[in-house]
């Protein structure tokens, strides 16, 4: 904690820290009971574009 003095009066400035996130916090989330695994969302679209690749417009062949 601080003390930050103006005109003869003390203000104490306190910093409210956040709770430290420990790097595996994802990944644990995956191990508890109950939480879906979910594939990622660039997985899926990566399939998705496999599989439609030909019905998307920015790949459609020009009609003749």
């Amino acid at each position: 904690m601080q003390e930050i003095v103006v005109n003869n009066v003390v203000v104490r400035q306190t910093h409210k820290q956040r709770a430290p996130i420990p790097d595996n916090d994802l990944t644990s989330q995956r191990e508890l009971p109950g939480h879906h695994d979910r594939p990622s969302v660039i997985s899926e679209y990566r399939e998705f574009v496999q599989r439609h690749s030909g019905e998307l417009p920015w790949n459609a062949r020009p009609r003749t």
